[in-house]
């Protein structure tokens, strides 16, 4: 069995090992997480699945220059925060824009 076939197999023990090497967290840790979390995301309020569901998948977000944990997200979000580069003043100049067109 090649290493690639393992991991399809066993997509949960790839993920695991994920959580450790990139962000020094067990498995029971990121559940503890998203159990203190109400099992939701932060930014939308969705349900999040620590398992893999479509975007409805648990993210560990973290600050990129500080490595630091901030929680987690849904798959979404993060990918929101990501294409904005996790620039404050790009979300900001986003909700203005939005906020001018509520009501078109």
């Amino acid at each position: 069995i090649t290493k690639k076939n393992y991991y399809q197999k066993h997509p949960d023990h790839q993920r695991n090992r994920m959580y450790e090497r990139e962000y020094g967290l067990s498995y029971l840790e990121v559940l503890k997480i998203w159990e203190k979390q109400g099992e939701k995301c932060p930014i939308c309020n969705i349900e999040m699945f620590v398992k893999r569901q479509s975007s409805a998948y648990a993210c560990i977000d973290h600050n990129h220059k500080t490595g630091k944990i901030r929680g987690l997200i849904c798959g979404n979000c993060n990918t929101a925060i990501g294409l904005l580069h996790d620039n404050i003043k790009t979300v900001q100049s986003v909700l203005q824009y939005l906020k001018r067109y509520e009501n078109d």
